[in-house]
């Protein structure tokens, strides 16, 4: 039977794993694997307490072309079949105006409940029109909490629409009750990164913001069309509309522009602190926003002992050209007083002297060329052994020749 400071200590000592894992939870961008990214990340942390997440593009998704959104929940359509909401605004329409509400309803709930479906080319005035009729049609046939709801939703896509005053001003206060409601609530900023984008039937630039009420929103690139749930703001991020391309593109260069879309994520996966790791960067998100930093790029020994290699043998290759050229300008035969042509005459050197020193320079230079070019092949073989990931493991080796001279090569695993 285990006693109660045993177990204790037994309990403690399972949770302090856990507790040693709570650290940053790291996404790498593209060129890195998860082994290059855990490298980079416990240098520049200076800590193996971090998690990886997988890689950026995974988490993302694709195609590169598609909509990229933050902001609130996204649904997309799940019935193709579904046909465009014009048509069925024209049609609800007319069974209001003959007063067939029980029909319209059935008709508009179909098409509000598939939205996105049948969204694709819709006006501004197709959505709100969708959801303003059902609500006509809640409010004449006596359902005073559906029409409510319906204005509600009609409202938030064209907060600014007057009231047409054609319409009987019986319904006007029930209208401009849902109306004062929405207006109440603080908006959310949403930026859009990328061309062709429209929200709500409105086109839009990038650079452009539309401010857009808690409610269902529909956005369209293209022929693609999603609906964003905006939520009241203590429980939403800041609102990005971009493609998936472009978003991959903007995190990877930590412009803050595109944060919101991962702090969003970071929040639904419960992940405390974000590390986004780069070819040559490393990018800690902070709320909604990047602190950057530049990786420190550590060169591996094997490029270090390149690097020296080839300074050595470049330096060594031009003595030994000095040596020779000095040599060779000294035995040339120079013309004397008398017309003779004599060797050495201004040095007074021995001819077989300069003969071994002229031999001598030109070995240097050739050993130390040599040199240079093996330090090159280690310097660039290293760099693109670090840049895979492999273990560096060789080194430049130099020999005594009996003859005279040096021998050198690379040995090692590449």
């Amino acid at each position: 039977m285990l006693r109660p400071l045993p177990l204790f200590l037994l309990l403690v000592g399972l949770l302090l794993p856990g507790i040693a894992l709570a650290g940053p939870t790291v996404i790498y961008g593209p060129g890195l694997d998860s082994a290059q990214a855990a490298s980079r990340a416990k240098v520049e942390l200076d800590t193996g307490d971090f998690a990886i997440a997988g890689a950026l593009t995974a988490l993302v998704g694709e195609p590169p072309e598609s909509l990229a959104l933050a902001g609130g929940a996204v649904s997309r359509c799940g019935n193709e079949d579904s046909g465009p909401i014009g048509g069925v605004v024209l049609s609800a329409g007319e069974e209001v105006v003959m007063m067939e509400y029980a029909a319209a309803a059935e008709q508009l709930d179909a098409a509000i409940l598939n939205l996105p479906c049948g969204a694709v080319g819709a006006t501004t005035d197709d959505l709100y029109s969708l959801l303003f009729l059902r609500g006509q049609s809640a409010f004449y046939a006596g359902d005073p909490e559906t029409a409510h709801t319906a204005f509600s939703a009609a409202v938030v896509l064209d907060p600014k629409r007057p009231w047409d005053e054609r319409l009987p001003p019986t319904m006007k206060d029930a209208y401009f009750a849902a109306l004062q409601e929405v207006f109440d609530a603080e908006p959310l900023t949403l930026h859009v990164e990328a061309a062709g984008i429209s929200v709500d039937g409105a086109q839009l630039s990038p650079g452009d913001k539309a401010l857009l009420l808690p409610g269902r929103h529909i956005v369209a690139l293209g022929e693609e069309v999603v609906a964003l749930q905006v939520p009241r703001r203590e429980e939403r991020f800041s609102g990005l509309a971009t493609t998936r391309g472009q978003l991959i593109t903007g995190l990877t260069s930590g412009d803050s522009r595109y944060a919101p879309w991962l702090a969003s994520v970071a929040a639904e996966q419960g992940w405390t602190e974000v590390v986004l790791v780069t070819e040559d960067a490393l990018h800690r998100l902070e709320g909604e926003a990047f602190q950057g930093q530049r990786v420190q790029v550590t060169l591996a020994p094997q490029s270090v002992a390149g690097m020296a290699t080839t300074g050595a043998g470049l330096a060594v290759m031009g003595v030994g050209l000095a040596l020779h050229l000095e040599a060779w300008d000294s035995a040339k035969p120079q013309r004397s007083d008398d017309g003779t042509l004599k060797v050495g005459v201004e040095a007074g050197d021995d001819y077989d002297a300069l003969v071994q020193r002229n031999h001598a320079g030109l070995a240097m230079a050739i050993g130390g060329g040599a040199a240079a070019g093996v330090g090159v092949v280690l310097a660039i073989s290293g760099a693109v052994q670090q840049r895979q990931g492999l273990v560096a493991d060789s080194a430049p080796w130099f020999t005594p020749l009996p003859e005279g001279g040096v021998a050198l090569g690379i040995g090692g695993r590449f």
